[in-house]
This record gives structure tokens, C-alpha cells and sequence, in this order.
């Protein structure tokens, strides 16, 4: 070994010093599924939580996808995109606040029952 045993000054052919400290542990099988399972059903809860607190998130998503449909349907899609976009703006793939709402709520519903479907599979 060389003068300084710390790890940071070790030559390639020094002999492997054990470390003083350890920062993580092996988990088994069933504690890695149990922390997947509930830092995911966290996340969701925090998702469906920012959802409720501030749904012009979700009204500026279905705008985007509505104006992408349209410009990636073909070509009459895509020159009616157009059309609208330089008769009415960015008004032309506006969405109506209840159909947002109704969709918004549809897809916070599903994304509950993929996630309870994932965690019957599991168990």
C-alpha cells in the first residue's frame, strides 16, 4: 500500500480497504415492493391533489392534444389547424371549461384504477 491508506490517494494495484460507513442496505423482495408501491401511491395522491388545487394544468394539456390531433390528422387536419389558427388564434382549439372538467375528472378516476388494479396484481 502506499503512505496514505484514505481512498482518495490509492494507487490501481493498492488492496481494497473496507469502507467506515454505510449509506444504504440491501432490501428484500417484498420491502422494494412496498416502498414502490407506496412512494408511487404518494406521488398519485400529490398528482391528483395538484389536479383538484389548480385543474388549469390539466385545461392547458387537453388544449395542447386537441391542437396536436388536429395538426397531425392528416393534411385536411392539418390545413384546417391552420385555417383556424389564423382565423380565431389560438382561441381555434380552445376547450370548453365543462368538457375539461368532465374529462379531468374521468381521467383522475382512471389513474386511480390502473393504480388499484397494479397493486391487486401484486398482492
Amino acid at each position: 500500500m502506499t503512505e496514505s491508506s484514505n481512498a482518495g490517494y490509492m494507487d490501481e494495484y493498492d488492496e481494497a480497504v473496507p469502507m467506515p460507513r454505510c449509506y444504504c442496505r440491501q432490501l428484500n423482495t417484498e420491502e422494494y415492493e412496498r416502498q414502490g408501491s407506496s412512494a408511487t401511491e404518494k406521488a398519485l395522491s400529490d398528482l391528483l391533489l395538484k389536479l383538484d388545487r389548480d385543474p388549469e394544468i390539466y385545461f392547458k394539456i387537453l388544449k395542447q392534444k386537441k391542437r396536436d390531433e388536429a395538426h397531425e390528422g392528416g393534411l385536411f387536419s392539418y390545413l384546417k389547424a391552420q385555417f383556424l389558427t389564423l382565423w380565431k388564434g389560438e382561441q381555434a382549439f380552445d376547450v370548453d371549461d365543462e368538457e375539461c372538467l368532465q374529462t379531468l375528472a374521468k381521467t383522475k378516476e382512471e389513474m386511480v384504477k390502473v393504480f388499484s388494479y397494479a397493486q391487486s396484481i401484486d398482492s
